[in-house]
């Protein structure tokens, strides 16, 4: 199988799913040379949230073409920056994986979305979830926005928050 097909149709979910799936394999190998097995189960997670995610916005935008296998490549590149730019400062903090999948997710597609779509996605994304996709990333919006001096009479509103995001 090729590595990556820039191709000008439209894929199967099947056929996509197993070009992200390959994606996402040499990813966290490059991630992690020395240990590509022990990530197995964090890439069947990373794959199936990635694959809703482009079937979600296939079917909510109105365009199919609005999504390609670029946007995986962008998402997965946007994963795998934070997680060695994490990995460097919180080693000892096992929910990493989880935390920056939700940025690379937040960054890639869902601040593509409208409010009504956002809604359907956090949905969609966070079944059987405690805690929904939009609150964790939400909190990982506020703990960035913390790090900013906002200047007095600024109102520190959700589209100031994106924006600095």
């Amino acid at each position: 199988m090729k590595e990556y097909v820039w191709q000008f149709g439209r894929l199967s979910n099947l056929d996509e799913k197993q070009y992200i799936l390959e994606m996402t394999k040499k990813t966290i190998t490059e991630l992690y040379p020395k240990m590509p097995q022990k990530w197995s189960l964090s890439i069947a997670f990373i794959v199936k949230k990635i694959a809703t995610s482009q079937k979600f916005l296939r079917e909510n935008l109105k365009d199919k073409i609005v999504v390609s296998l670029r946007d995986v490549a962008r998402c997965l590149s946007t994963y795998s920056w934070l997680r060695r730019q994490y990995s460097k400062l919180l080693c000892a903090k096992s929910n990493w994986k989880k935390r920056c999948l939700i940025i690379a997710l937040g960054l890639c597609y869902y601040f593509r979305l409208n409010k009504n779509e956002r809604e359907k996605y956090n949905e969609v994304i966070s079944k059987k979830k405690s805690t929904s996709f939009n609150q964790q990333l939400q909190k990982e919006i506020d703990t960035l926005c913390n790090c900013f001096e906002i200047p007095s009479g600024v109102a520190r509103n959700q589209a100031l928050k994106e924006n600095l995001f």
